[in-house]
């Protein structure tokens, strides 16, 4: 792998598989897919364009997606994917706005000529991105938000996965296990509407009484009005929704509130920039993660046990354990490289990811006409101990 210094962006190299590590690959994998190993191997690499907030507000969690994306381009070009088509990946910075998203957009469109397309990092430099892959019949993976493809938006998928029954589910067995009843919301306004609100609507059923709702804005820091008033709604336990580094502010001024009981996150916490804003009070915070966050910890019978583990592992030794924001990347470009192992066509590769079966580093993929990669129950609830992630047993 060559990086450009001048750029700073790294050119893919164009893999060569040696027949031995083609053969050995195909063998193990079995016949048929031994057959689409082979033609996405001798296949020209595809061009991705990946347009991410790599400067700007969100630029920590476009880093943590490249670092995902990378590895995952290693692995296919490596072998270790039989069925997958070898990539070379087409950097672009959103800078944190639309209208640079717009623009960077339409070069790796009309310029660049991309087979697909992954980003971005927020919900706030998406929209121009989907409405361009749109317009160009251009498969899209978006790797942050659910529910991004209404059912004009054909072209556009997701590879996030839900999570808001996943939480429901964990306050619900520590409730049972430790009396916990009554749950607030602490929640960044960009995350909500109907899946939020549907979410909220399912706690009766779970035995679960809704405390509180306080929403707070993309540019806040301060979150101490919103927290004094749910705290003084008496709540068992207060969830954070929001990217870092909202939510590890919001924890670590919690704490100094005196809030000393349960508080839960969503997935965007599993980052390094929850622990550096957070500080101390991350200890004790339970936080819902993909398996590869706590790999060596997975239960063996996981269908995509040995994709996750291969991406971990090493992701692991080189930039500390994976959360949400790379391994969601890894397989918004997994499910591209996988669609697009035996055509060059873009509406075949869309037609292709609508029905895909992907055994991913989050989970195993079956997009049907929701575009959802995903199906709730795929993460799992890990807590902070000592500056780690670890599986809540």
């Amino acid at each position: 792998m060559v990086q450009d210094k001048a750029s700073g962006r790294v050119v893919s190299r164009r893999s060569v598989l040696t027949g031995g590590a083609a053969v050995v690959s195909a063998a193990l994998a079995g016949p048929g897919v031994a057959t689409a190993g082979a033609r996405a191997a001798s296949a020209r690499p595809i061009k991705v364009g990946v347009l991410l907030d790599l400067s700007g507000p969100g630029s920590g969690h476009g880093e943590r997606q490249l670092l995902g994306l990378r590895r995952m381009r290693d692995m296919v070009e490596s072998g270790a994917l039989p069925g997958h088509r070898p990539v070379t990946l087409v950097e672009r910075d959103t800078k944190g706005t639309a209208a640079a998203t717009a623009a960077a957009a339409a070069a790796l469109i009309e310029q660049d000529r991309v087979d697909g397309l992954i980003g971005t990092s927020s919900p706030f430099t998406v929209g121009p991105l989907r409405d361009a892959a749109q317009a160009a019949g251009v498969p899209m993976v978006n790797p942050l938000i659910t529910g991004l493809a209404d059912p004009t938006n054909t072209f556009v998928f997701t590879s996030r996965a839900p999570f808001g029954l996943d939480l429901i589910k964990a306050i619900a067995r520590d409730a049972r296990r430790d009396g916990l009843r009554r749950t607030a919301t602490l929640i960044g306004s960009a995350w909500t509407g109907p899946k939020f609100d549907e979410d909220l609507a399912r706690l009766a059923g779970f035995g679960l009484d809704n405390a509180g709702v306080a929403q707070f804005g993309n540019t806040e820091t301060d979150f101490r009005p919103q927290l004094k008033q749910l705290i003084a709604a008496r709540p068992d336990t207060i969830s954070v929704f929001g990217l870092p580094p909202s939510n590890g502010l919001a924890v670590a001024q919690a704490r100094e509130l005196g809030w000393t009981k349960r508080i839960y996150c969503s997935p965007s916490a599993s980052h390094p920039l929850f622990f550096s804003t957070a500080g101390p009070a991350a200890e004790g915070v339970r936080v819902l993660v993909p398996w590869a966050t706590v790999h060596r910890e997975a239960p063996p019978e996981l269908p995509n046990l040995r994709t996750m583990r291969l991406f971990a592992s090493t992701f692991e030794e080189q930039h500390g354990q994976p959360g949400a924001y790379p391994c969601f990347a890894a397989d918004a470009l997994g499910m591209l490289t996988k669609a697009y192992a035996s055509t060059d066509d873009r509406a075949q590769a869309r037609d292709r990811l609508e029905t895909l079966s992907y055994k991913g580093v989050t989970g195993v993929y079956t997009p049907g006409n929701n575009h959802v990669g995903l199906p709730e129950g795929t993460l799992t609830t890990a807590i902070v101990r000592g500056g780690r992630f670890v599986l809540d047993a």
